[in-house]
């Protein structure tokens, strides 16, 4: 089974509904989510794209960046704004990176407006002075996959623009990157010279048109698109945040994808070997994280603390060895910086055991 950067049930509920109307067990459900995959891998093919190329844009880095870019609306003297906001921002895109492109206006409640404002005005590295006065007229294009001088040459190049704001640094967990996935929209990934994006459901995947407001061609990019279905899937990239609700389905069907027994990942036993902890600590796996003094009982309880508060990614199952495993990432202080430490970890999902054992970290 091909690996399965990210599916996302957490901004949609498609597989929520069709499970719960024709009530599929998670035995069906798993060959139905397998099928879907692969019918997205095959509609990117047929256009010339590889699904593997594409994992940096679909899974959080540990090394790169991610940036929440802002944009006064009310200097802009057209109704099509976000398209005068892109076309001012892709030519500072590297020309051979990939990355995802999430947008959309600010929008928040009345009850909302003072916990945005407290974010622009905490959270921005700010471009020019900005006086705050509804949410909606902020516009955002939010980027994954910047390195520290793609951060830098984007955010200085658009200093020249009378409507950019600043940028939100949204690398780490925070309130504001919190707020940020729940009110932007995926416009599309980004693979060097070329757009995927998603068109109608209706429309063959073997056809590559452009339905968003955004003049990606103008810029001198190639449009490849598939159905809207397959994209939202197993294309969109899930922004990292804590679960807003105790009933969000999406590590559930991530889990579905490549196991037919699907436990509630805070049930299960975390085992951290002996041997695999002092291999760790030999191979200067916890060094850059700090996390040298910790001992394995507050590790597993790190590890615990991110799976109830997260999602996971980069699911597989390796039939060979009968193995199914995913990873996630866990923030650490980090001594002499005010970032924290990024640290991937690697979990093999035993749920007959009811227990998931550490892999790998780093």
């Amino acid at each position: 089974m091909e690996t399965i950067f990210t599916l996302d049930a957490r901004n949609n509920v498609f597989l929520e509904v069709i499970t719960e109307h024709f009530e599929i067990s998670q035995q069906l459900m798993r060959p139905q989510i397998q099928a879907m995959f692969r019918r997205t891998v095959e509609a990117l093919a047929q256009s010339g794209v590889n699904y593997q190329q594409l994992k940096t844009a679909l899974v959080p880095s540990i090394e790169n960046n991610e940036a929440a870019f802002l944009f006064d609306t009310r200097v802009i003297q057209a109704s099509s704004y976000g398209q005068v906001i892109m076309s001012s921002l892709l030519p500072l895109l590297e020309p051979k990176s990939t990355q995802s492109i999430l947008a959309g206006d600010l929008i928040a409640s009345n009850q909302q407006q003072n916990l945005v404002f407290e974010i622009i005005k905490n959270h921005t590295k700010a471009a020019r002075k900005y006086v705050y006065r509804y949410s909606s007229d902020i516009f955002c294009i939010y980027l994954n996959n910047l390195t520290d001088a793609a951060l830098n040459r984007i955010n200085e190049g658009l200093k020249t623009t009378a409507s950019y704001i600043g940028f939100i640094p949204t690398t780490y967990d925070s309130p504001a990157k919190t707020y940020l996935s729940t009110t932007l929209v995926h416009v599309g990934i980004k693979r060097e010279k070329t757009i995927i994006l998603a068109h109608e459901d209706d429309r063959p995947n073997d056809e590559n048109v452009n339905i968003t407001s955004y003049d990606f061609e103008k810029e001198g990019y190639c449009i490849k698109s598939l159905k809207s279905l397959n994209f939202i899937q197993f294309l969109s990239y899930k922004i990292e945040r804590r679960p807003l609700t105790k009933h969000e389905t999406d590590t559930h069907f991530s889990l579905n994808a490549i196991a037919e027994n699907v436990q509630e990942l805070s049930n299960l036993e975390i085992i951290l070997e002996d041997r695999k902890y002092e291999y760790l600590l030999s191979a200067g796996k916890l060094i850059k994280s700090g996390l040298t003094q910790t001992t394995q009982k507050d590790l597993i309880a790190l590890i615990r603390a991110k799976i109830e508060s997260s999602y996971i990614y980069n699911l597989s199952y390796i039939e060979e060895h009968n193995t199914r495993k995913f990873n996630l990432i866990i923030e650490t202080p980090r001594t002499g910086s005010s970032s924290p430490a990024r640290t991937l970890v690697g979990l093999e999902y035993r749920p007959d055991d009811k227990a998931l054992r550490v892999i790998t970290m780093f």
